[in-house]
């Protein structure tokens, strides 16, 4: 994806940073310009910036029926595989029987443990498991988490406090007040247990669009937000018209 705007009111150029970059390392460029002002550095605590910097995507699932989060955190982990200066992993858990969605870049380290839809995958255990397998088995110096409210985000954010991590956070929508208000009651017990603490512990947080800016300024989040939209692949070849076809008709998507 291509960084087009930063809710800090700085462009990706004038913050150093020239697309198409991720957006965690885009997240990661704001919180360095942040720094002068008082605010911790992500680029600090991520170490040595002339070594491959390790990013762990984490998302709960990749179900090939869940829609746009699967897709767009595949492509777009593929795309930042490409960078020479980023070392991706993506980690994820896979119901047994449904096809996850691919990775067409082979750079990209996929872990995902297949199991049954039981209570031991509703409560995030599976995810804390594999979590903590390569946490030990890995030196990861950013996490970058992919939605919100699943248990297998809290157990990704409570890990990665522990193992003194930094975290960029991309709610996906799922701060919009139309996500809040399906299962209210649930999401509004999720805040007050566990949701709140994470959302507060992240470095920064990566919106789409400047409607999620507000919706995470809302919930009082001071920290820094990168405003980065999704990228769309553009056909290679030039779309003609049908000589046949009416010049009046209009085109439709």
């Amino acid at each position: 994806g291509q960084a087009r705007g930063w809710a800090c009111g700085l462009s990706p150029r004038e913050l150093g940073v020239q697309p198409p970059h991720s957006a965690a390392m885009a997240a990661m460029v704001a919180i360095r310009n942040s720094a002068a002002r008082g605010a911790p550095s992500l680029i600090q605590a991520c170490g040595d910036m002339t070594s491959p910097i390790a990013v762990a995507h984490m998302i709960p699932g990749l179900n090939i029926r869940d829609g746009g989060p699967s897709r767009s955190v595949v492509r777009l982990t593929d795309t930042l595989a490409c960078d020479g200066g980023l070392s991706i992993s993506l980690v994820s858990h896979s119901i047994l029987g449904t096809p996850s969605i691919p990775s067409s870049n082979k750079r990209v380290r996929r872990k995902a443990v297949p199991v049954k839809d039981s209570l031991w995958l509703g409560l995030g255990l599976v995810d804390r498991r594999l979590l903590v397998e390569e946490m030990a088995s890995n030196r990861f110096d950013l996490l970058h988490t992919h939605c919100l409210w699943h248990p297998a985000n809290y157990w990704a954010m409570r890990l990665a406090r522990s193992g003194g991590i930094p975290v960029v956070c991309q709610p996906r929508g799922m701060l919009e007040p139309w996500a809040r208000n399906h299962k209210a009651w649930k999401k509004s017990l999720a805040l007050l247990l566990y949701q709140a603490k994470d959302l507060r512990s992240a470095r920064a947080f990566v919106a789409t669009s400047g409607m999620e800016v507000e919706s995470i300024r809302r919930l009082g989040l001071p920290q820094p937000i990168a405003l980065i939209p999704n990228g769309v692949d553009l056909p290679s070849h030039e779309i003609r018209r049908h000589p046949e076809r009416d010049p009046q008709d209009r085109d439709r998507v």
